[in-house]
């Protein structure tokens, strides 16, 4: 279940979810503060209505934004370290030694 908090109150929100990224559609009747339940990181960005936006931390560790009056579209993304991908590289490469390695080197009689 995930609840949306708008000016203290709670409602449940369906998400759409796609890699790396989730999105709220939210609707308010005046500008309020909206807290989606999605968790900070470091490399947390934040689009309202298909704008990059500043965005605050909540008390409970999300994201929180400013709510236009209407429909606002709250996509949140994360982009992982180019760090994650050298790992990931690193990985495969092992996996394909371990398996191709054994192979290659059996003695020859």
């Amino acid at each position: 279940m995930h609840k949306v908090i708008i000016d203290g109150k709670e409602k449940v929100k369906t998400p759409k979810v796609a890699s790396n990224c989730i999105e709220y559609n939210v609707k308010v009747d005046k500008k309020e503060k909206i807290d989606v339940p999605v968790l900070v990181y470091k490399r947390t960005t934040v689009m309202l209505n298909g704008k990059n936006i500043d965005y605050a931390i909540s008390s409970r560790g999300t994201v929180m934004v400013d709510g236009n009056k209407g429909n606002n579209k709250i996509s949140v993304t994360y982009q992982p370290s180019k760090l994650l991908y050298v790992g990931i590289i690193v990985s495969v490469v092992t996996w394909i030694g371990l398996f191709i390695g054994p192979i290659f080197s059996k003695k020859r009689y």
